[in-house]
């Protein structure tokens, strides 16, 4: 052997020696060097997959139109631009990324060897993980979106409940395609088939409740609810049309009320109402009918009121007399209030204010625009057809009296002059009204002054030295001298004394009467001491002059001598604008005539009416309560009537139940008197 060749056996055995030497520490540290990467390497992974689970959403595939996981990393994720990409395709690539950065940092062979090993086993075996939990997912998916397909289905099978059956098949097909034990998909289809049956069934509940509860009509959905379920809904539905029905009675009830007042302001009501009639149960339609019917005849009775004498409202009103028998009682006395309240208002109006009563009565007849003497006319033709007395009516309403009376509420006696003569000149085609407007005011207005008013009347009945005293006398302003209290109560007492008869006959069955006494006291007292201190008069000569100039000659004392004492009447009336003068001795031979007659019963009149009770036997106490009766003066002064004393106090006779018997003045001016009278009894019978 050669010594290069002992060389190269020597080299070559140390080389083996190293080689082996080496080799052992290569294996030895690849231990080592694996057990760090492989530790880094799959902590690194873990946190990947950590990160990526974070971004994961279960959406459908743009390529395969199929459910998939999807990353959804922000717009700041280092990795944003994988946004998209499939979730394990984004999870695999990170690992083979950090494989490959570890076994490029990796130089030992057996390290890398065992790293490519197991990094590679890791990923067989992730990928098969990876796989499952996207499974997973896309299943948990899929099942939420079967509940939430259950949920929408429901809600649109609600707005649309005519596509219930096609609603319910498709929620059964996508909970059957689900990949989860029979009994939770049985639970599921069950569930889904009970919610889109109940939204079904709630939308009938709301749009047509009813029909839940017609047996004819057939519902799919019913089939799908358990016993209990279909119980509430047909026990809402119950409530629902109940609520409806009393909701639709309610809303009716109310336009009802307003068709009822106009019914018994107009006689009609509201246009169209019947057409909701058709909503209401039938018991609801028959009571509107009912009501309808009652507010048409209370309609028809203040029609029928209207047009009748007032009187008649009394018979009218009895039409409605409530029956406490009928269902519809409470109605009835209701109705029968309300038009009783109606007629006495118009009675109280007609006697508080007869003009004014007819125009709101009778609106539609007397125009407001129409002149004064042709409302006049009006006002006095419907008084007298709502049978209103004659000396009852009046030619003005209370206002326009009031605005009459102050244009003649003066101190001078030439204004008063001027505004009577310009009232006394209003006429209605040539018919004086004037002198009817002046006697309205005199005799209804109490405001005016004493003076002032008997200046007016004066100049009304043409008393022409009377009027020219008291124009003297109201241009002295009542302060021509200061009045002794002693000379006041002589002139007191003496007027009293002349007058004393007057006031008894005029103040008789009528207090109304009390101002005009009043009013003829103050005015003889101011009148007598205007004689005294302006003529120089003594007492008793002024209050003589005073007295025949204004009592004796507004009155006349007819029909003296009977045991009822004096009885006056107006010395003057006005008749189309004529001042007529009574004659006393035809007026007291024609009371004493009438007297006679009526105790000689040779007069009709309503005995029944004006006796009621009073008398039995009838003929007996007749005579005995007419030889007992005396005449009354009519509240305008110019016709007369005749009372009796019964139980009840002072009773008139009637001509009819609604009229009182009277008889006018001025027909008693035209009797002829025979040149010798016969002997007249103590009771005024011939």
């Amino acid at each position: 052997m050669s010594k290069w060749e002992h060389i190269a056996e020597t080299t070559e055995v140390l080389s083996k020696g190293f080689n082996e030497i080496w080799d052992r520490k290569l294996r030895k540290d690849a231990s080592v060097i694996v057990g760090d990467k492989w530790s880094q390497f799959i902590l690194d992974s873990t946190n990947d997959l950590k990160e990526a689970q974070n971004h994961v959403e279960v959406g459908i595939d743009a390529k395969t139109n199929t459910l998939a996981c999807i990353m959804k990393l922000p717009d700041t994720h280092p990795d944003s631009s994988d946004t998209g990409q499939p979730f394990s395709t984004f999870v695999m690539n990170r690992i083979n990324i950090r494989g490959n950065q570890i076994l490029d940092e990796v130089k030992n062979p057996y390290a890398r060897e065992l790293l490519t090993n197991q990094i590679n086993s890791y990923k067989t075996q992730h990928a098969g993980q990876i796989a499952g939990y996207e499974a997973s997912l896309v299943m948990d998916k899929r099942h939420n979106m079967a509940i939430e397909n259950t949920e929408k289905l429901a809600k649109a099978t609600y707005n649309n409940p005519q596509i219930y059956s096609q609603n319910r098949e498709n929620a059964l097909i996508a909970i059957n395609s689900l990949d989860i034990d029979p009994m939770h998909k049985g639970k599921l289809a069950r569930k889904a088939r009970e919610e889109i049956a109940e939204a079904a069934a709630n939308s009938v509940l709301a749009s047509n409740p009813a029909s839940i509860l017609n047996h004819d009509v057939n519902y799919e959905w019913k089939k799908d609810l358990d016993f209990r379920s279909l119980a509430r809904i047909e026990n809402q539905a119950r409530a629902s049309v109940t609520y409806n029905i009393n909701k639709n009675i309610r809303e009716f009830n109310k336009l009802s009320e307003i068709h009822f007042k106009n019914i018994l302001t107009r006689g009609k009501g509201i246009e169209g109402l019947e057409d909701k009639l058709s909503s209401l149960p039938t018991e609801a339609v028959l009571e509107f009918a009912a009501k309808e019917q009652m507010h048409i005849n209370a309609y028809a009775v203040l029609e029928r009121v209207k047009y009748s004498p007032l009187p008649a409202g009394k018979s009218e009103l009895a039409k409605l007399t409530p029956n406490p028998e009928d269902e519809n009682y409470e109605v009835q006395l209701k109705l029968y209030g309300l038009v009783a309240t109606k007629i006495n208002e118009q009675k109280n109006l007609a006697k508080a204010d007869p003009a004014l009563f007819v125009e709101k009565l009778f609106v539609d007849e007397i125009d407001e625009a129409l002149p004064l003497p042709e409302k006049i006319n009006k006002r006095l033709n419907l008084q007298t057809q709502k049978a209103i007395p004659v000396y009852l009516q009046k030619m003005l309403t209370n206002e326009e009296r009031e605005g009459f009376a102050s244009m003649l509420d003066s101190r001078d006696a030439n204004i008063i002059r001027a505004n009577l003569n310009n009232i006394l000149g209003i006429e209605s085609e040539y018919e004086s009204l004037g002198h009817g407007i002046v006697e309205e005011i005199l005799r209804d207005n109490k405001k005016l002054p004493v003076l002032t008013h008997f200046y007016i009347d004066a100049n009304l009945y043409n008393r022409g030295n009377l009027k020219n005293d008291l124009a003297r006398a109201m241009a002295s302003n009542q302060a021509i001298g200061e009045m002794s209290n002693k000379d006041q109560e002589e002139i007191k007492e003496r007027i009293d004394k002349h007058i004393s008869l007057w006031r008894e006959s005029i103040l008789a069955g009528q207090t109304e009467n009390a101002p005009e006494v009043l009013m003829m006291q103050a005015g003889l007292l101011e009148l007598a001491r205007f004689y005294q201190f302006d003529k120089h008069m003594s007492i008793k000569e002024a209050t003589d002059t005073a007295i025949n100039n204004l009592f004796e000659a507004s009155y006349i004392a007819p029909y003296r001598d009977w045991n009822h004492g004096k009885f006056y009447v107006p010395r003057t009336i006005i008749k189309d604008k004529e001042i007529i003068e009574l004659d006393e001795e035809k007026i007291n031979y024609g009371l004493t005539k009438l007297r006679s007659d009526l105790i000689g019963d040779r007069i009709k009149y309503d005995k029944s009416t004006t006796f009621s009770k009073d008398h039995e036997p009838f003929p007996d106490e007749l005579e005995k309560s007419l030889r007992g009766g005396t005449f009354r003066l009519s509240k305008d002064k110019k016709s007369v009537y005749y009372v009796y004393f019964g139980n009840k106090g002072e009773k008139p006779l009637m001509k009819s139940p609604e009229e009182i018997l009277t008889w006018d003045l001025l027909d008693f001016n035209e009797i002829l008197v025979p040149s010798s009278l016969p002997y007249l009894h103590p009771y005024g019978a011939i």
